[in-house]
């Protein structure tokens, strides 16, 4: 009989691939990645303030071996801007343009309106505090390495 952790770790993991799937489902529509939206969402809440690519990726949620690839399909579709440091000359600050903001913003309200139809229909408010604390548990656990 499998042990209940395993069990427990298993359903965490292919929960976490529902939720990112239905996430890439609604974000193809506006031609983004998962992990671009990532980068959208921590460039616009560095409230407008450069970062480099060091400081981008230790923000996201799965951070990545290839940020440099996902960010220069981002400058293309002109939804961040990268330009030299005028204090560091070799750091490069990027930021999120008005174009990305407004993607973003797009973004939004489709995934406000997912996220309460989740949390409405799935989880009360104390259930999901309940749930978010044991989560925080968890991560705590794993993040002793």
């Amino acid at each position: 009989m499998p042990n209940l952790h395993e069990i427990l770790l298993t359903d965490i993991i292919k929960t976490g691939n529902m939720i990112d799937n239905k996430l890439k489902k609604l974000l193809i529509n506006f031609d983004l990645t998962p992990s671009q939206y990532n980068i959208l969402r921590i460039l616009k809440g560095s409230q407008g303030a450069g970062l480099s690519a060091g400081e981008v990726k230790s923000r996201m949620l799965l951070p990545t071996g290839d940020l440099t690839r996902i960010m220069d399909k981002l400058v293309s579709k002109k939804l961040i801007t990268r330009n030299m440091c005028p204090n560091h000359g070799s750091r490069r600050e990027i930021a999120i343009s008005p174009k990305g903001i407004m993607a973003l913003s797009a973004i939004a309200d489709l995934l406000e309106n997912y996220l309460n139809n989740f949390y409405t229909n799935l989880l009360g408010i104390s259930d999901a505090e309940i749930f978010l604390n044991y989560l925080e548990k968890l991560r705590f656990a794993l993040n002793d390495d």
